[in-house]
């Protein structure tokens, strides 16, 4: 039983270092993907390690040691937390946010981010647009699949039946 609890705990190891560092790969390369693409001033996403006591969950982060550790590091820089995206963060292992400066420019929010310990990569908080609607032109969500619109049929009238005469 002991050797099971420690493969279970490498392979969950394994997976959490495989996401921080495909994470940190699709992060370094987003400048050259959104070349052009305007950024929020003085915004910046931010991937931060669990400096947690506990498990990264969706509960540890709403927990006051959870606000109060992403606050100290967005402090540390001269910025605010804008959103902490708890179920991102709880299925990849890390810390996601959003933070912002009303004081410095996103470059300068960048370095700073850089330099701090707790941080494993940093972006400029990128303008996304969709250009087109899914196939069918269908309701994403993030929770449920593409909804495909029902089609909308016609009613027919059929015509009322002569009353039988007495």
């Amino acid at each position: 039983m002991r050797k099971t609890k420690r493969w279970e705990m490498t392979a969950m190891l394994e997976r959490c270092s495989l996401t921080v560092i495909l994470l940190s790969v699709l992060l370094a390369a987003c400048p050259t993907a959104f070349a052009g693409a305007p950024a929020a001033p003085g915004e910046a996403l931010v991937v931060l390690k669990n400096g947690l006591a506990e498990p990264l969950t969706e509960e540890a982060l709403a927990s006051v040691e959870g606000r109060v550790y992403v606050a100290e590091v967005a402090r540390g820089v001269g910025a605010r937390v804008v959103n902490v995206y708890e179920s991102l963060s709880a299925a990849g292992g890390t810390i996601f946010a959003l933070f912002a400066s009303d004081g410095q420019t996103t470059e300068q929010l960048l370095e700073a981010l850089k330099k701090r310990p707790e941080v494993l990569a940093v972006s400029p908080n990128h303008e996304m647009r969709v250009m087109g609607k899914p196939k069918g032109s269908g309701v994403v969500s993030a929770d449920k699949k593409v909804q495909e619109p029902k089609p909308q049929t016609k009613k027919r009238e059929v015509p009322a039946k002569p009353k039988p005469k007495k």
